[in-house]
């Protein structure tokens, strides 16, 4: 097991501090904890963070909040 390269995948998941939905325009970009860019979409099809589509927003959890996508994004 690569525990690097997890740890890199897990940290183009997060980014820092809570981030609900409404708080989030068509266009913006988020820095993740991997120091690289998420873009967010938002439009007919839904909204989608770099091209993956959101599938539940603003799940809560203790340490902040959650969005289901429906692919992993692989950090490059």
């Amino acid at each position: 097991m690569n525990v690097t390269r997890l740890k890199e995948i897990l940290f183009t998941h997060v980014v820092k501090g809570v981030v609900f939905s409404k708080g989030l325009s068509n266009g913006e970009t988020l820095t993740n904890l991997q120091g690289t860019s998420l873009s967010i979409t938002s439009g007919a099809d839904g909204v989608k963070v770099n091209h993956v589509k959101v599938v539940t927003a603003d799940v809560p959890a203790t340490n902040g909040v959650i969005h289901v996508i429906d692919t992993v994004i692989m950090p490059k």
